[in-house]
């Protein structure tokens, strides 16, 4: 997807990274959840120091990911003059189309709850 050589301000660029930190900070809860309640439902035999590990590094990429977001969400809140201009220049190393549209769109760009998106 190209973006036309309109202008690109910086605080809809701040906001739409802000939504798309918050929704993968979602979707890292999620998963720590889930892996807490199978961890939950073994045996105390079966659960190793490692998956203890394992969970404590996804709370903190969770964390980060959240602090992140709410850092940027608040940065976009403030009188911020300016535009990164040519989106493809700023967009140019983004992998996955879903963020591409995300950041260029907006929240609405994101696929909703039980929608499925396979890549």
């Amino acid at each position: 997807m190209t973006m036309p050589q309109a202008q690109f301000p910086v605080v809809r660029m701040l906001e739409n990274t802000a939504f798309v930190l918050a929704d993968a900070a979602g979707d890292a809860r999620a998963v720590q959840a889930h892996l807490t309640e199978v961890l939950a439902s073994n045996s105390d035999e079966s659960v190793q120091p490692f998956d203890v590990m394992l969970l404590q590094a996804l709370d903190r990429l969770t964390q980060s990911l959240e602090d992140v977001s709410g850092v940027l969400h608040s940065v976009s809140a403030l009188p911020l003059p300016g535009d990164l201009g040519d989106g493809d220049a700023v967009l140019g190393e983004v992998k996955l189309e879903q963020v591409r549209r995300a950041l260029t769109d907006g929240r609405a760009a994101l696929p909703q709850e039980g929608e499925a998106e396979f890549f």
